[in-house]
């Protein structure tokens, strides 16, 4: 089996009370991830319809991992700034 270098990374960053924010860390160049117009910083909303408020980092690994063909993600990008600042 081969390892796939990932082609985004994600943090998790603490919102309160529990609950994390879904936030692509890095974009790898040239990769699907940049092919598909992500970039860095995006806040991750839902991945394949499911929503990433209240998920865990397993949970939201699990959801990227089970999608063999294609990854719908829903991004908000109005909140990048004020979430790295």
């Amino acid at each position: 089996m081969a390892i796939v270098e990932p082609s985004f990374r994600l943090l998790l960053i603490l919102a309160g009370c529990g609950t994390f924010v879904v936030q692509t860390f890095q974009v790898r160049v040239r990769g699907k991830a940049e092919a598909a117009g992500l970039k860095p910083d995006d806040v991750i909303l839902s991945i394949n319809g499911r929503s990433t408020s209240g998920l865990r980092d397993v949970d939201v690994i699990c959801l990227i991992q089970q999608s063999r063909e294609s990854l719908c993600l829903e991004l908000d990008r109005s909140v990048r700034q004020s979430l790295t600042q």
